[in-house]
């Protein structure tokens, strides 16, 4: 990418953090920060065809960090498996806590023409490969593709709505969650 659209996308996502920062995700619209930053939104749309990928943008180191932290902790911890997976669901459901006004719209885009573009990005790729790590240590009778459909499931599941629910309404805290969800995928009674 070219240095001056590298300085402009940096200058969207700036824009973008102050405005949700100030006004929350959901008041913020795309028109809003191109306004707010004198461009066409046509511009601006060209870095990101819909504020599900600008806020997929947002959101990127720290799905990045809880990547690059799961496998340096898979490749060197010895804990048993289900040590391992607890951990790892504890971290996921850290990072969309963290991340949660953000990740409503990353999933809610996910449901129109954006769907294909989340699910085949690299990013979405990274943290199914680390839920297939930790599923195959736990569960190695089962072939690398059902670990696959595995971590698919388990990441649908943990959408906002869903986790929303399951904290607002059923009142499940973290702890519960990574309790009730091990012994669903791991076997538990």
């Amino acid at each position: 990418m070219r240095k001056d659209a590298q300085e402009n996308q940096q200058e969207i996502i700036n824009c973008a953090k102050q405005l949700f920062a100030e006004q929350g995700v959901a008041a913020v619209s795309m028109n809003q920060i191109a306004k707010t930053l004198g461009i066409g939104a046509g511009t601006l749309y060209r870095h990101y065809a819909n504020k599900s990928m600008l806020c997929m943008a947002l959101v990127y180191d720290d799905l990045t960090t809880f990547v690059a932290d799961s496998r340096q902790y898979l490749d060197n911890n010895s804990s048993a498996p289900k040590v391992q997976f607890q951990f790892v669901l504890e971290s996921y459901l850290h990072f969309r806590e963290h991340n949660q006004d953000l990740l409503k719209n990353v999933d809610a885009g996910s449901e129109t023409a954006s769907e294909s573009y989340f699910y085949s990005s690299d990013s979405y790729q990274d943290v199914v490969a680390v839920f297939v790590q930790v599923l195959h240590e736990n569960l190695p009778q089962l072939t690398l593709q059902r670990c696959q459909f595995r971590a698919d499931m388990l990441i649908a599941m943990l959408k906002s709505d869903a986790y929303a629910y399951q904290r607002q309404v059923r009142l499940n805290d973290q702890k519960k969650l990574v309790e009730e969800i091990t012994a669903l995928f791991l076997g538990e009674a």
